[in-house]
């Protein structure tokens, strides 16, 4: 099944007495998210901002959950994800690639009751 193939169907049916056309019946494909571009990693300046984003395909509506090292993040539920100033915590130097926040960030699209989750964008601090 293909996306073109969505439209109205009807069948013509006729005998030696004549035809008879039903009534239109509608195909609706319903396509799976995929993930056209998924979110990159990103270098930021202590204190600046981070944003995120990802991009999917498939049939709308979709929704959208930012998961950081595969926890799901409160209200993160947009195409874009932004940290509005980026402090790396527990007294890791800026650049390092710490396990807690130079952390792996995932964009979930999802449709219908599938979702699809992007691979890792990761986040260092300068």
């Amino acid at each position: 099944m293909a996306a073109g193939d969505a439209g109205s169907y009807r069948v013509v049916v006729s005998n030696t007495q004549g035809t008879a056309t039903s009534t239109a019946a509608t195909l609706t494909v319903v396509l799976p998210p995929t993930i056209v571009t998924p979110p990159a990693a990103a270098t930021v300046v202590v204190g600046q901002p981070a944003t995120f984003a990802v991009t999917v395909a498939g049939t709308a509506p979709f929704g959208y959950q930012w998961r950081k090292n595969a926890t799901a993040m409160a209200g993160a539920t947009n195409a874009t994800f932004t940290i509005a100033a980026y402090i790396p915590s527990r007294g890791e130097s800026p650049g390092l690639d710490a396990a807690g926040d130079a952390a792996q960030f995932l964009g979930a699209g999802f449709s219908q009751a599938l979702e699809l989750v992007s691979g890792a964008a990761r986040l260092y601090a300068t």
